[in-house]
């Protein structure tokens, strides 16, 4: 198939699931208002709804990183932390924090092909980020996006296996150290997505630095009420 017909074909793909898809509308307090199209939510500025970014680590302290696939609509081939996506308006995940960890438990294994339950003991809720930014094409994000950390237990060598990664929404994965990531950052911050690089400043990159990675220290992690960012 040639670049181009792939291209258009998974960007009508992907329009479809935006129209098909339900996401759950909040106020900013994270108290549900209704329901909207991934498609509706995210353009004419947006509607605001619940989200939610994975980071997830391994025992050395690295997190795993993914490179948006080129046919993605938003932000294609931006790096971004490991899943972002938005629990749906459906009964297994409208409802409190754990309705959100299924939320992250499906779409990690519809992206990455990655059984999360299998590799780690434990999600852990350690933020709630209010954040919105827009993009040249007319579309936006306006998210309160629920910040869930997990590392995976003991050897994370087989995690990255390309074998079953969903090529429309990942074009690559890589483990990468603090102290890399913070220099990435500041030397091509146009690599990454808007939103990772407001939480990796006004959030992860201190917590990580100061607590260090673990079950232990994501506890630490948590701060209570809503972060507000905005680009």
């Amino acid at each position: 198939m040639d670049p181009k017909d792939f291209h258009k074909k998974y960007i009508k793909a992907e329009l479809e699931a935006l129209e098909k898809d339900m996401v759950i509308l909040t106020d900013e307090v994270g108290k549900e208002i209704g329901k909207a199209s991934k498609l509706e939510s995210h353009i004419k500025g947006g509607l605001l709804h619940k989200a939610f970014s994975l980071l997830l680590f391994n025992v050395d302290g690295e997190l795993l990183l993914q490179q948006r696939a080129a046919c993605k609509i938003t932000f294609p081939l931006l790096w971004s932390n490991t899943v972002c996506s938005h629990p749906l308006y459906v009964e297994s995940e409208r409802y409190s924090i754990d309705g959100v960890f299924r939320a992250v438990i499906r779409r990690t294994r519809f992206e990455l092909g990655l059984d999360l339950p299998s590799v780690i003991s434990k999600q852990f809720h350690i933020a709630t980020l209010l954040y919105s930014a827009g993009t040249r094409d007319g579309f936006c994000e306006k998210e309160l996006d629920y910040i869930i950390c997990a590392v995976v237990k003991g050897d994370s060598s087989g995690i990255v296996d390309f074998s079953v990664i969903n090529k429309e929404e990942v074009k690559e994965l890589r483990w990468i150290s603090r102290t890399k990531l913070e220099e990435e950052i500041k030397e091509s911050p146009d690599m990454f997505s808007p939103w990772f690089k407001l939480l990796f400043s006004s959030f992860l990159n201190d917590k990580w630095k100061e607590l260090g990675v673990s079950e232990e220290s994501f506890e630490k992690w948590k701060v209570d009420g809503i972060i507000k960012m905005s680009k």
